[in-house]
């Protein structure tokens, strides 16, 4: 009898355990997606930006700093707008721009891939302007 009762304890014992642990099938590997040849209009803090395959441009309210920046190719350059005015960004060349409007606390993004002189201006502020120089 002792010996039933306690192979019933037991057997309740493990299936209340197994009822207790979850399998997890969450794949934890999940793919990340990557900006290439591509431009966009994010927020990105400052604080996880890599300087090697990134750089942050900011935009105030009459000027970009640095006005000039030097980068490797395959570099992010994201424009943060850090001024109290909307800011539109052009290239010269017609090769990128934010196709609108980048709202105060927002950011737009390009990836260079050629090594070249890329001169920038603002379309919203006369005298505004800046150079990215990819090597």
């Amino acid at each position: 009898m002792k010996k039933t009762l306690l192979i019933i304890v037991l057997a309740g014992v493990i299936i209340t355990l197994g009822a207790c642990t979850k399998q997890d099938d969450t794949n934890t590997n999940t793919p990340v997606n990557t900006v290439a040849n591509t431009q966009t209009n994010v927020n990105l803090p400052t604080s996880t930006v890599n300087e090697t395959t990134a750089r942050i441009v900011s935009m105030r309210d009459d000027y970009f700093s640095p006005q000039t920046t030097t980068v490797a190719a395959g570099t992010l350059v994201t424009w943060k707008n850090d001024g109290t005015h909307e800011h539109e960004i052009v290239s010269d060349t017609n090769i990128f721009g934010s196709d609108g409007d980048i709202q105060i606390g927002d950011t737009y993004s390009y990836t260079f891939l050629t090594p070249g002189t890329y001169p920038y201006h603002c379309e919203n502020h006369d005298g505004m302007t800046g150079t990215v120089i990819v090597q």
